[in-house]
């Protein structure tokens, strides 16, 4: 799915349903997102979210991550957020969400995914 500079793929293979997101994560991005991060929930699995490739992040993503994080520990699974951007670090790390999500910043896939 692409909205202008925003794009979204999901695979769900393995342990896990990964969801990688390119370009800017925005209030015209945010409904997507939301309905995509609902989706790769319910294979009731842990959702690793790549934004790696993110540009730009604001408080509507922050809301469908969080909303994603409850729903999956309700569940008994995790959100993970892998290998965030600069901007995306930046941002969780000011919103104090680095305490409440599941980061994974080294190389490689993140631990159990």
């Amino acid at each position: 799915m692409e909205i202008e500079d925003f794009a979204i793929d999901i695979e769900a293979t393995g342990p896990s349903v990964v969801v990688t997101v390119r370009g800017e994560l925005d209030i015209a991005a945010a409904c997507s997102f939301t309905a995509q991060l609902r989706d790769a929930a319910a294979h009731e699995r842990d959702v690793v979210v790549d934004l790696s490739a993110v540009t730009f992040i604001d408080s509507t993503a922050l809301r469908a991550l969080i909303a994603a994080h409850r729903m999956l520990a309700d569940g008994g699974h995790r959100l993970i957020v892998a290998e965030p951007s600069a901007v995306v670090s930046r941002v969780l790390t000011l919103s104090g969400l680095v305490s409440l999500l599941h980061l994974h910043t080294g190389p490689g896939a993140p631990p159990d995914a």
